[in-house]
């Protein structure tokens, strides 16, 4: 009763170990030569229902002086960019209708048009930022960390989580990640 994961990490185990003793001559014959890894089980997706996205955007609301940054980072995320996609993003990835992004899983590249909904908070966004005494230069991040530890910096990976968690928790979206 494990999950195909447990099994097969323990195979491997096992295949590394016997294939171990016969290089050392420990032993004749690998035992573990035919033995078959189960497939694993297919990874379901677990995407926000409609209900919970218009409550992750009210939870916003609550969020104080990070709101225009929330509010847009949730935009981006929706059109599946990955978190460490959005991390890569800098100002000149964002042309005013989609963003370009550079730096994606297996090196793959390419651009991602934007609803007029994420353009219009994006610019908000920037434009807080902007009245905030901020020099817009194209090489700065697209989302900026507002906590102690690194205010002003690049929003990090973790950064991301934290913010789509807190905003979970807020809208009583389970199991949000």
């Amino acid at each position: 009763k494990r999950s195909t994961a447990t099994i097969n990490l323990s195979l491997s185990a096992l295949q590394s170990l016997f294939k171990w003793l016969c290089a050392r001559d420990y032993i004749d014959k690998d035992p573990m030569i035919l033995i078959e890894k189960p497939k694993a089980d297919p990874v379901e997706s677990n995407e926000w229902s409609a209900d919970e996205v218009i409550r992750l955007f009210e939870a916003t609301q609550e969020r104080g002086e990070t709101e225009p940054r929330d509010r847009a980072l949730l935009w981006v995320l929706l059109h599946g960019l990955r978190a460490r996609e959005v991390e890569a993003l800098n100002l000149e990835d964002f042309d005013g209708k989609r963003v370009h992004v550079t730096e994606a899983k297996d090196d793959s590249v390419g651009q991602v048009p934007l609803l007029p909904e994420a353009i219009e908070t994006l610019e908000v966004y920037l434009n807080f930022r902007r009245c905030g005494g901020e020099e817009i230069m194209p090489e700065s991040p697209l989302f900026l960390s507002e906590s102690n530890n690194s205010k002003g910096q690049r929003l990090s990976y973790w950064g991301i989580y934290k913010v789509v968690k807190d905003l979970a928790e807020i809208a009583g979206v389970k199991d949000s990640h």
